[in-house]
């Protein structure tokens, strides 16, 4: 699948389903939102990018602990969910920016952390993204990623793709920790 096929499947498969996610109870709670808001009360001060922020879960509750955050995603339609859910939250502090992991529209050393929950499995070139991440971040930087994690063993892992390519058309990888 070529890079564009892949980004344009990423934003079908999600663009229709914007709403969905916002109202989600898997989506919008769960110990890594807390998890994320006792790390990131650390840094009040920071400029924050979520990378591939759907609906804007993280988003949300890093714009409840930083200075700034820009929710950043490859479907429009999930940033205008982000938008107009971070007005009725009164949450200013947020902008929105579309465009791939691939390639961040942003200069270098612009951002003190990077976040993102629940997308790195879509990139379509997971080093490149994080090459990109590394070109972002300030010196000193943190990177925090939330996502599903293969569990390693060869069998399993072929197991897990697969489900997840059958119910995910978007679906590129789950890594493991190895």
């Amino acid at each position: 699948m070529t890079t564009r096929s892949h980004h344009d499947n990423v934003e079908k498969q999600f663009g229709s389903q914007a709403n969905a996610y916002l109202t989600s109870a898997v989506h919008a709670s769960g110990r890594d939102l807390q998890r994320l808001a006792e790390r990131l009360s650390a840094f009040p001060l920071a400029c924050v990018l979520d990378m591939g922020c759907g609906a804007g879960h993280a988003s949300f509750t890093a714009a409840q602990n930083v200075k700034q955050v820009v929710a950043y995603d490859l479907s429009a339609q999930m940033l205008e969910v982000v938008a107009r859910a971070a007005k009725d939250k009164g949450l200013d502090n947020i902008a929105t920016r579309q465009g791939y992991a691939e390639s961040l529209p942003f200069e270098d050393n612009a951002f003190d952390l990077v976040i993102s929950r629940y997308s790195a499995h879509h990139w379509h070139d997971v080093g490149r993204a994080l090459r990109e991440v590394n070109r972002v971040l300030k010196p000193g930087g943190v990177l925090i990623v939330m996502d599903v994690m293969s569990p390693g063993h060869p069998v399993r892992d072929i197991w897990l793709q697969t489900v997840e390519a059958l119910r995910d058309t978007s679906h590129v990888r789950n890594y493991s920790s190895g």
